[in-house]
């Protein structure tokens, strides 16, 4: 993903004109995150209206502690629409009143301060005039405070007088991996996430961003990337937001590596991401299907691929009233085209990963998607 394209998702989808939600996400399922995220938005709110009243000693910490508890909370906008009446400035954070807050007796600085910086890195490090030097800001910021930390594990505890404990190593590393990310770095920002679970190996949320790193920029073996969205989906509450995305990867890790199940195994990830996605969009809000995660869209179109070529291809045909040495040659027929032989007659090409599929070309072996990287060359 290129920093324009990072840069683009980072920014509100919210509308200014839509009515401020009735009820709490923890009224429709008893997943903690969505407890939490409850928490972040109320917390954002009483921040941004402090902060529209000028009183940023209460503004600044409350904004910050909702920005380190569930960034998703903030309702972040560059500039303010025309015409935006008081109710609706109080739903939205703008880069003047930021600005303004990180701005605020500059002399004493504080903590929140520094996560503001943060937070301005993350929202606008794609900028094309200041994001170089916004993501700048927020790696120093980073870095001062996980020094400080370190010198007063305190601050970490959760009756702490700091930011009520949400200041911590963890998350201070897992955004800090984000803006590495943001700048294609990816190797220093799974560097961050495997340091935060050094710290808190239970912190799911820095072992789904690895995993997810591992996957989209294939740092890691399918097999370990297998066993690691296994693990997530075991800490995962049933409803968390982003199992669809752990579904989507296991489904499409044994499609790349047969070895690791079997069809119907990958189909039933599927169908588990599927299923993610409807609730995630009962909780949270129905999303067009653009809006999908990349990973799950891929999943669905190998999917419908799979689904076509079981209708068309003979090798799917019904088996239960063929002979023995019929079975066995439609299991060695291409699994595209339902060849027996390659196009001069020599025999099939086996897959070199999987060893269960053939393919009478490298065209066909393409065409399907699966195994592709291990094609043996007729």
């Amino acid at each position: 993903m290129s920093r324009e394209n990072w840069y683009a998702k980072t920014q509100s989808k919210h509308s200014i004109d839509a009515e401020p939600r009735k009820g709490k996400f923890s009224d429709l399922t008893n997943d903690p995150c969505a407890k939490l995220y409850d928490e972040a938005n109320e917390i954002f709110s009483t921040g941004v209206k402090l902060a529209r009243s000028g009183d940023f000693d209460a503004a600044i910490p409350q904004i910050a502690c909702a920005y380190l508890l569930d960034g998703r909370s903030i309702n972040f906008t560059l500039v303010l629409p025309q015409n935006c009446n008081a109710s609706q400035k109080n739903r939205l954070l703008d880069y003047e009143i930021v600005h303004k807050m990180i701005e605020y007796k500059p002399d004493e600085g504080s903590f929140g301060s520094s996560v503001l910086r943060i937070m301005l890195g993350s929202y606008m490090g794609g900028h094309p005039l200041y994001g170089q030097e916004l993501i700048a800001a927020a790696t120093v910021h980073i870095e001062f405070l996980l020094k400080y930390i370190e010198q007063h594990l305190e601050i970490e505890d959760r009756n702490s007088m700091v930011l009520g404990g949400c200041l911590t190593r963890t998350a201070l590393l897992w955004l800090r991996s984000s803006l590495h990310m943001a700048m294609g770095n990816y190797k220093a920002a799974t560097k961050d996430l495997t340091k935060a679970l050094e710290i808190d190996e239970f912190y799911t949320q820095a072992r789904e961003s690895r995993a997810c790193v591992w996957a989209a920029v294939k740092l890691k073996s399918y097999a370990i990337i297998f066993e690691e969205f296994k693990r997530i989906v075991d800490d995962h509450h049933e409803d968390n937001r982003s199992n669809e995305v752990s579904y989507a990867w296991l489904s499409l890790s044994i499609l790349s590596d047969r070895s690791l199940g079997s069809l119907d195994e990958a189909r039933g990830y599927y169908e588990k991401s599927i299923k993610a996605t409807k609730r995630r969009d009962e909780i949270y809000g129905t999303r067009s299907d653009a809006d999908l995660p990349d990973v799950v869209k891929q999943m669905t179109r190998r999917f419908h691929e799979l689904q076509e070529l079981q209708s068309n291809s003979a090798l799917f045909g019904d088996l239960s009233a063929l002979t023995l040495e019929d079975r066995e040659k439609r299991k060695r027929s291409c699994l595209k085209c339902g060849a027996t032989t390659t196009a001069n007659g020599g025999d099939l090409n086996q897959c070199a990963r999987c060893k269960r599929t053939y393919y009478c070309s490298r065209e066909c072996q393409v065409e399907v998607g699966i195994c592709r990287d291990s094609y043996v060359s007729i």
